[in-house]
């Protein structure tokens, strides 16, 4: 193994702090640190969530199940400590700043750097798994959708579509290079002579250029999400601007004015709703037109109380047999705010807030009910929503171990007393820790740690105008 590459899992016991076991992929020690930082706190549970935890571990590590083709890398022995969550592999590899993170169904981990290639993980031993080559510099945002497609903006505005099986593969770029070349024709200025009808009048020349309806980004691409029904891939960018590509014929079928300012985030609903947040503060949710092309219509403004929206995550079902869902804000005062969907189209339910971060929420992922957000703090948060249906929340854990600010999170559950979350920082490393998931009912009472949630029912209803 290279002296660059290095795939540390550790555990540290709570009587034996100085002691930390790291081991390769191959099972091998490669080192031993003296002091290090604690990569868990037990102060975000009860006495007797973290004896059921403890009693969970030891029966069931995450890989006490590895599969056939490879030895699990985890030591059950080694989820001796009370705490409700571990740190269980760290990755560095000389490859700069982490910008992005996606796993996908398969159990593959996809980052992407300030290099110019994706690195594919393959789960559950972290095995390198290969490389997208591109020569498109930084890979700023990444998507895995549902049907196989990994999706990556880059530092030249533009997206590679790739497919992931049988083996990947890339399927094209957006724009294609034909169609910037045709728009660039079209789109070139133009020189008009206008003649007077007047004898007396004079001749002038105008020209103009038409540069209103580029196919590519003028900026930074911040932000991808997908929506699988009508395969199409929407695209944020600091220009103000959101795309609509079609997968199908890949091609820019749309160009969206969102925003007054930098759009950061996207995130498609189940129902096919579109909200993009923004640094003018807003939240904008988006419908597109019933009568079968493109055009999307803003449906309804939501205002963050003048802090800009860095991070956008959807929940699933709040309650059983209730088809709503929750829809969290990350925002650069430290806050998340969240809203519950009403039963009517447009109508969205202000639920309150969580806050315990010192800086900008910088990414969130939502699972089944737990919210995941990383911080420019370079802390990671764990919350758990309230079974009740009231959307209250309790913060489960606090996740220490990055030394720059966390700029990508994922997660997935791995059973019903626990979930893997997978965190990518600017410090340029990749992590996986497993959380407890424990249980929590909404009492006011069973708050932890310096964080605080508030919980104000309020009535969004504001139609921008109607739908084309």
């Amino acid at each position: 193994m290279a002296h660059d590459e290095r795939l540390a899992i550790s555990a540290v016991s709570t009587t034996t702090g100085d002691r930390i076991h790291e081991r390769s992929s191959l099972s091998s020690v490669l080192s031993q640190r003296s002091s290090p930082r604690p990569f868990f706190s037990a102060s975000a549970a009860t006495t007797t969530e973290a004896a059921t935890a403890t009693a969970y571990l030891q029966e069931h590590s995450p890989c006490s199940s590895p599969k056939p083709y490879v030895s699990s890398p985890w030591d059950v022995e080694t989820y001796s400590s009370t705490a409700p969550y571990r740190c269980l592999a760290s990755i560095l590899k000389r490859c700069g700043k982490i910008l992005a993170l996606a796993v996908s169904d398969t159990s593959l981990v996809y980052v992407g750097s300030e290099s110019k290639s994706i690195r594919v993980w393959k789960l559950p031993g972290f095995i390198e798994f290969g490389h997208l080559k591109s020569s498109s510099g930084a890979v700023k945002a990444i998507l895995v959708s549902e049907d196989g497609l990994v999706f990556s903006a880059h530092s030249d505005n533009k997206i590679r579509v790739w497919e992931s099986s049988p083996v990947h593969t890339r399927k094209g770029t957006l724009p294609c290079f034909k169609d910037c070349l045709v728009q660039s024709y079209f789109n070139r200025p133009k020189k008009f002579l206008m003649r007077s009808t007047s004898k007396s009048g004079p001749s002038s020349i105008n020209s103009y250029n038409n540069n209103n309806n580029k196919i590519k980004h003028s900026s930074e691409i911040t932000g991808l999400a997908y929506n699988p029904l009508g395969k199409l891939l929407y695209s944020a960018s600091l220009d103000k601007t959101v795309k609509v590509w079609s997968i199908s014929d890949m091609k820019c079928i749309e160009t969206i004015r969102a925003h007054d300012d930098h759009v950061n985030a996207l995130v498609v609903g189940p129902d096919g709703l579109l909200f993009s947040g923004s640094d003018d503060t807003t939240v904008r949710i988006w419908r597109k037109s019933l009568r079968g092309d493109c055009y999307h219509g803003l449906i309804l403004n939501l205002h963050v109380q003048h802090s800009p929206v860095k991070a956008l995550a959807l929940s699933g079902e709040v309650e059983e047999r209730d088809e709503s869902y929750i829809l969290y804000a990350g925002c650069s005062d430290g806050y998340v705010h969240y809203w519950k969907k009403g039963e009517l189209s447009g109508h969205m339910n202000y639920c309150g807030y969580l806050r315990g971060h010192s800086h900008t929420v910088m990414c969130l992922a939502a699972v089944d009910n737990m919210v995941i957000s990383g911080s420019a703090d370079t802390s990671i948060r764990v919350w758990r929503r309230s079974s009740d249906g009231l959307a209250l929340h309790r913060c489960m854990a606090v996740l220490s171990g990055h030394i720059a600010p966390v700029k990508g999170i994922a997660a997935k559950v791995e059973d019903d007393h626990g979930c893997l979350v997978y965190s990518g920082s600017l410090d340029g490393s990749v992590k996986l820790w497993w959380v407890w998931r424990g249980s929590f009912q909404s009492s006011r009472g069973n708050l932890a740690g310096d964080q605080e949630t508030t919980s104000t029912w309020t009535d969004y209803f504001e139609i921008s105008g109607p739908v084309g």
